[in-house]
């Protein structure tokens, strides 16, 4: 006997780091992104392995009935899963995961940062039955978006916000009549999320507050552009806003001023992963600039 579950991955929009403090953000549920694969195996332990996207194994593990790690290829990997898989027994008693196997599988690149973990987490709460966001709480430093968007159903984004310390979302359509001219460059970096928000947080709650509102008209308002040059000036005014308030100049300024085609936006937490870009021309400019992974978003946004 064998089950399935699946989450999408994602990528943040609007309101990167004001979202934990109460902004309205607009995510994107892709795609592609992880399927769990459950089995029965004869014994009493869990089998695990984690795949890539061609197939190949880069991660395994062997765990005993009470979870006690048996063997891994990658001590620290199997440690973290360890302690999810105790968060969900602690969370759903029932939750037995003797006599199994499970297989892991990416559609994407482990590496672009588009919901490796989250995806994880959405799937293991599925089949421990389970609220994913108790493990979010116990196991992650943001604001649970990225989970949100590995469960989207109806729809390809979502307008998601922290009430009060919980997640709030609305499941809607971001697919505007200028789709064909927006892409996503990967950029080659990786940022690390827990230290990015640990140098947001030292940042003056009053100055954060602030920026959360204005940062929250503007994720509705980009939900609604019909045009193209108005979705580019709240782009820029997007960048200009958490670019003052981190003291950091916004890449397009600081890494793509002579691209004259559109607009540049960093993605999530700045330094890393993707970006969005706008116009026409930006295939052959960025990679022109020898940035291989250009993705049109009407081949990654989820239909």
């Amino acid at each position: 006997m064998a089950c399935e579950f699946y989450g999408r991955g994602k990528l943040l929009l609007s309101g990167e780091y004001l979202v934990l403090d109460g902004a309205e953000a607009l995510a994107l549920g892709l795609r592609v992104g992880q399927r769990m694969r459950v089995e029965d195996v004869p014994g009493d332990g869990l089998e695990w392995e984690s795949t890539e996207k061609d197939g190949s194994v880069w991660f395994s593990a062997r765990f005993a009935a009470d979870g006690t790690l048996q063997e891994a290829s990658d001590a620290a990997v199997a440690v973290r899963l360890k302690d999810l898989l105790a968060v969900c027994r602690e969370e759903n008693p029932r939750f037995d995961f003797s006599g199994k196997r499970v297989c892991l599988h990416a559609e994407f690149d482990r590496s672009w940062g588009l919901g490796s973990s989250s995806t994880l987490i959405y799937t293991l709460a599925q089949w421990a039955q389970v609220d994913p966001f108790a493990l979010v709480r116990r196991a992650w430093p943001g604001s649970g978006y990225d989970v949100a968007c590995a469960g989207i159903r109806q729809g390809n984004a979502l307008l998601y916000r922290l009430e009060q310390g919980s997640p709030r979302w609305e499941e809607v359509v971001f697919r505007p009549p200028f789709a064909h001219r927006l892409y996503f460059v990967y950029s080659g970096a990786k940022q690390n999320t827990a230290s990015a928000v640990s140098v947001y947080r030292q940042l003056p709650a009053e100055r954060r507050l602030e920026a959360a509102g204005q940062v929250t008209r503007m994720a509705r308002q980009m939900l609604s552009c019909r045009a193209l040059g108005d979705f580019e000036l709240l782009v820029e005014r997007h960048e200009c806003l958490l670019g003052n308030l981190l003291g950091v100049e916004p890449v397009g300024r600081r890494c793509f001023a002579d691209y004259k085609g559109g607009v540049v936006k960093s993605l999530g937490a700045w330094g890393g992963d993707f970006l969005l870009v706008t116009g026409e021309c930006a295939p052959e400019y960025f990679q022109g600039k020898g940035f291989r992974i250009v993705l049109p978003f009407n081949t990654i946004a989820a239909k």
